[in-house]
């Protein structure tokens, strides 16, 4: 018996021994490392980093305007019908943020998004119209520049995009499918993002240049689209969009 509990008295303090070896080696090794934490409860929850949003991840809500260079669309659709789109999106989006670590690189802040480019009307005649719209996939990472500044963060951070522009041509009456032109791009970005974090959630505005490298031409996606439409257009330009979240996890 007496074994026994030499046994168990030396596995608890080695277990409280090595514990506190490795909360003092991050708290060592990273300036991003978090402060020991005041609860137990905490303790297995929290990551590395002092802020209710980078300790945990986070699901947010977005909306906002996307720019877009429609130059030469435009230049066709004023000298056919004597309108232009507005150079400028609006954008709602979904993104989920989570926090990783990389030894010797430090503590970073990623992003998943989903955008949608919500229908812009270009009115034709009182029985047709032409909509511009699209939808894409974003990825980024970047640093918080104020790791301990619990309610807020400001995020440098760079990435990409990509997805698809869209146009539709309707026309009221009319037997035949839409007119579809589509045009894909991909555009690397950076990223400047401040957000307050109040607990549970967070607020913040996310502004952002992307550079579509991929070619400007449009392509005919239905049998009723011209072919080889005379015009190019890209996803390069400026985007700002007011974000609202959620923390996922335990906070404080």
């Amino acid at each position: 018996m007496a074994t026994t509990y030499k046994l168990i008295f030396a596995a608890v303090f080695a277990l409280l021994l090595s514990s506190r070896t490795l909360s003092a080696g991050s708290l060592s090794n990273d300036s991003l490392s978090c402060e020991p934490v005041k609860s137990a409860q905490l303790q297995s929850s929290l990551l590395y980093k002092k802020g209710a949003v980078t300790y945990y991840p986070s699901l947010s809500l977005r909306a906002g305007l996307m720019s877009t260079d429609l130059g030469s669309m435009n230049e066709s659709m004023h000298a056919a019908f004597g309108k232009m789109f507005n150079y400028n999106l609006f954008l709602a989006g979904l993104t989920g943020n989570f926090p990783i670590r990389i030894r010797g690189l430090g503590a970073f802040d990623c992003n998943v998004d989903l955008n949608y480019m919500i229908p812009q009307a270009l009115g034709i005649s009182s029985t047709s119209d032409m909509k511009l719209s699209g939808f894409g996939l974003g990825f980024g990472a970047g640093q918080d520049l104020f790791p301990h500044n619990i309610n807020f963060d400001l995020i440098l951070g760079a990435g990409f995009q990509g997805g698809m522009l869209r146009m539709r041509g309707t026309s009221q009456g009319s037997t035949a499918p839409d007119a579809i032109y589509s045009k894909p791009f991909f555009a690397p970005q950076v990223t400047i993002y401040p957000r307050f974090n109040f607990g549970a959630v967070f607020a913040g505005v996310r502004a952002s240049y992307h550079y579509d490298v991929l070619s400007g031409n449009w392509n005919a996606s239905s049998s009723t689209a011209a072919q080889n439409p005379p015009w190019a257009s890209q996803a390069t330009g400026f985007s700002i969009e007011g974000v609202f979240g959620f923390v996922l996890g335990n906070h404080y």
